[in-house]
């Protein structure tokens, strides 16, 4: 364990023990301590927005440059002492994060300090947290972490940590003492994080350090009783989590520059190393990307910060970058009128060294593009050309990220919607092209509702698991291919601008939420009515609901 980061967050752990003693002796059982990082809720900040300031760099569109060398477990309810309804209000999980990367030995040391309220209605005597990196293991080697010194800091004690036989990315943290309704807790644990040397989206390859979904990750407790736990599925992504607030201090070697999709405050070098300060807010996941490789271009529009990162290649040189960074902007504001404001103050692209067939992946304000896609021709917008792929990715900053889903459970709700966006910004920016459909996703505009007519009822429905797909390419085809065709013919139905305020409205009511098929169903009747015969049919072709 790396000392110096040990010490660092073990004072804060002593802080946090001694502030939660006092403040449960004066709120027995409310569990409603402050612990300096508590917040509230989305409701609340919506109703002061009014009276919120933020403090905004001077606007600037010029471009600068630089460079450096299957089911969840069942959960037994503990009976409660009182009867408590759920937390309406869903305070987020904090985590207080202090980690070094070591580039020698291809790991992450770290401590972590994570708090969050019980917000079911039930006492919890187990915390369920997810193990990544350990989902590698039989694919490229042993890659789990390895989680120490967990502690409960209501009360200091040890708690030993356990993982779940059928599933190694699965660790459960029994509590002495169970966690009420409304209670807040703060765990402290030590992790160390083995990277494998790979291109993709966890890894190392050629220098540049891919940190995604690489400490421990509090799962979602469900309001039926459950962890949610799903299997990890390599062909897309099954990450399933609550809105979070971060603060990370992130120390690289000299040198190594440093994405995020958090908001870098500060960084300091001193004995061959840079500390960075990382905050973010409102975010499902962090991320970040480190390398001595890299350039760095930026540019602001509309109060977003953007910033895009790639190591230079005969394919992506400066003027490739600028073009994408191009993309990157457009997206974001053509997005932001067509599904609602985009939320965060940047936003950040990096080309990683993931394979083409990859081709991208999404995370909170940061979006991974492959570095091995088509840059020959930027006039063309096609499937596996970066244009193409980085419409997709900022799409899931609305769909994975603004709005949540079970990605195992119901992974049509975020790639299918991803999918269609690659379409919004085709029509917007390529309409040219638009004239025959999303034609890279095996359709075009004249296939309508009709041509499914004498197929077996059922036999396209979109929203189905992981589990029940159970094949890579019918992955592909039912959820990105025939998902995005589902919301395509519901668009031609409607016409575009019902479409877009259907889309709106969806995303309003599920803001920083998890959604399920259900809310876009009861959101898209209350919007367009349930009179409209060719909506119905649509609807029932490609989803079982009731």
């Amino acid at each position: 364990m790396n000392k110096r980061i040990y010490n660092k967050l073990n004072f804060k752990a002593a802080v946090s023990t001694m502030l939660a003693a006092a403040v449960l002796l004066s709120f027995v059982g409310c569990g409603l301590f402050d612990g300096g990082h508590k917040k509230k809720s989305h409701k609340d900040e919506e109703e002061d927005e009014e009276e919120t300031t933020i403090e905004e760099t001077e606007a600037s569109e010029e471009v600068t440059e630089t460079t450096q060398s299957e089911p969840s477990v069942r959960v037994t309810p503990v009976q409660t002492s009182a009867s408590v309804s759920a937390d309406v209000e869903n305070p987020e999980p904090n985590y207080e994060m202090v980690m070094e990367l070591d580039t020698d030995n291809n790991t992450v040391t770290g401590s972590m300090i994570l708090t969050f309220t019980n917000t079911s209605a039930v006492d919890l005597s187990e915390i369920y947290l997810r193990d990544y990196p350990a989902a590698f293991q039989d694919k490229y080697g042993t890659y789990e972490m390895d989680i120490s010194g967990v502690q409960d800091l209501r009360s200091g004690t040890d708690v030993e940590c356990e993982r779940d036989g059928d599933d190694m990315t699965t660790v459960i943290i029994p509590l002495d003492e169970p966690l009420a309704p409304g209670e807040e807790i703060s765990l402290y644990m030590d992790f160390v994080t083995p990277l494998p040397e790979i291109g993709d989206r966890f890894g190392s390859y050629k220098g540049v350090y891919s940190l995604t979904d690489f400490y421990p990750i509090l799962c979602r407790f469900d309001m039926d009783g459950n962890w949610s736990h799903e299997p990890y599925f390599f062909g897309g992504e099954c990450f399933y989590t609550d809105m979070s607030d971060y603060e990370v201090e992130l120390t690289v070697p000299e040198g190594y520059m440093v994405a995020t999709g958090g908001q870098i405050v500060s960084e300091e070098t001193d004995g061959g190393l840079t500390s960075y300060q990382i905050t973010a807010e409102d975010i499902r996941d962090f991320t970040a990307i480190a390398s001595d490789e890299f350039v760095e271009i930026e540019a602001e529009q509309n109060g977003v910060r953007y910033y895009l990162y790639y190591v230079p290649s005969d394919d992506l040189d400066a003027e490739a970058a600028e073009a994408y960074m191009d993309v990157c902007i457009n997206s974001i504001e053509y997005f932001s009128e067509c599904f609602g404001d985009y939320p965060y103050p940047t936003l950040t692209c990096v080309f990683s060294t993931m394979p083409s067939t990859v081709g991208g992946m999404e995370y909170s304000g940061l979006v991974l593009i492959s570095n091995n896609l088509y840059f020959e021709d930027a006039d063309s917008f096609y499937g596996y050309s970066a244009d193409c792929v980085i419409a997709h990715e900022v799409g899931h900053q609305w769909f994975m990220g603004i709005v949540g889903s079970n990605s195992y459970l119901e992974p049509w709700l975020d790639e299918s919607f991803a999918s269609y966006t690659e379409w919004v910004y085709c029509k917007e920016f390529f309409p040219d092209q638009a004239t025959d459909g999303i034609w890279w996703l095996g359709y075009d505009m004249s296939t309508s509702i009709s041509d499914y007519d004498n197929i077996t009822p059922g036999s396209a429905y979109i929203n189905l698991s992981v589990g029940e797909i159970n094949d890579d390419y019918m992955y592909w085809y039912k959820i990105y291919a025939e998902g995005a065709h589902f919301l395509f013919l519901l668009e031609q139905e409607l016409g575009e601008d019902v479409m877009y305020d259907f889309i709106k409205e969806y995303v309003s009511r599920c803001k920083f939420k998890n959604a399920t098929t259900e809310d876009f169903v009861n959101t898209l009747y209350d919007v367009v009515g349930t009179d409209n015969t060719e909506v119905n049919k649509i609807v029932n072709v490609f989803l079982d609901v009731d």
